[in-house]
C-alpha cells in the first residue's frame, strides 16, 4: 500500500477511536448523572431502592451507548464504560433485593425490565424470562435469575459485540491491504 495511502487510513483510524472516546465518555457521564439524579429524589422520597432500580433502567440506555462506542475507543473508555455496565448491573440486583425485602410486589417485574434494558437486545430474550420465572421469588431466585439475565448480557456486550467488530475490522483491513503471501507470489513471478 503507498505510504499516503497507509497515512489516510491510519489517520481515519485516529479519527474514529477519538469520536468513540468522545462519545463514550459522555454517556458514561450521562448514565452516572441519570442514576445520581434518581437516587436523590429516592432519597427525598425515602425509598432509595426503588428509585435506584428505576434509576438503573433510565441510566442503562446511556451505558449500553458507552458499552458499544467502547468497541472503537481506546483501552481507558473501555474500561470505564465496562466499570459502569457492571456497577448499574450490581446496582440492579441491590435494588431488587431491597423492594424484595420491603415487600413490594412489583421488584420482580422491576429485574425483568432492568436486564431488559441493561443487556439489550439479548436483555429482550432474558428479561421477560426472568420476571415471568421469579414471579413470586425469594432473595436465592432472584439472585439466579439475575446472573442468567446479566450473563446473557455480559456475554453479549463483553464477548460477542467485540469479536464482530474484530472481525469486521480484520476483513476491511484485509481488503485494504494485500496480504504477504500474496506480494511474495507476485514478487516471484
Amino acid at each position: 500500500m503507498p505510504a499516503a495511502v497507509q497515512s489516510e487510513v491510519t489517520m481515519n483510524r485516529e479519527s474514529v477511536q477519538g469520536r468513540a472516546n468522545k462519545l463514550c465518555i459522555t454517556a458514561c457521564g450521562l448514565s452516572l448523572l441519570v442514576f445520581s439524579g434518581f437516587v436523590v429524589v429516592g432519597v427525598l422520597d425515602r425509598d432509595i431502592a426503588g428509585a435506584a432500580v428505576v434509576g438503573v433502567l433510565a441510566a442503562a440506555v446511556f451505558s449500553d451507548a458507552a458499552v458499544l462506542a467502547s468497541n472503537w475507543a481506546n483501552q481507558r473508555a473501555r474500561l470505564l464504560a465496562y466499570a459502569i455496565w457492571m456497577f448499574l448491573a450490581t446496582a440492579l440486583l441491590g435494588g431488587t433485593l431491597s423492594l424484595l425485602r420491603s415487600g413490594k410486589s412489583d421488584a420482580d417485574l422491576l429485574l425483568a425490565y432492568g436486564t431488559a434494558v441493561l443487556a439489550f437486545p439479548t436483555g429482550l430474550i432474558a428479561g421477560p424470562i426472568t420476571g415471568q420465572l421469579s414471579m413470586p421469588a425469594g432473595p436465592v431466585q432472584t439472585m439466579l435469575l439475575w446472573a442468567l439475565a446479566i450473563g446473557f448480557g455480559s456475554l453479549q456486550w463483553f464477548v460477542l459485540i467485540p469479536l464482530l467488530v474484530r472481525a469486521r475490522a480484520a476483513d476491511r483491513n484485509g481488503r485494504e491491504q494485500p496480504t504477504s503471501t500474496s506480494r511474495r507470489s507476485i514478487d516471484r513471478s
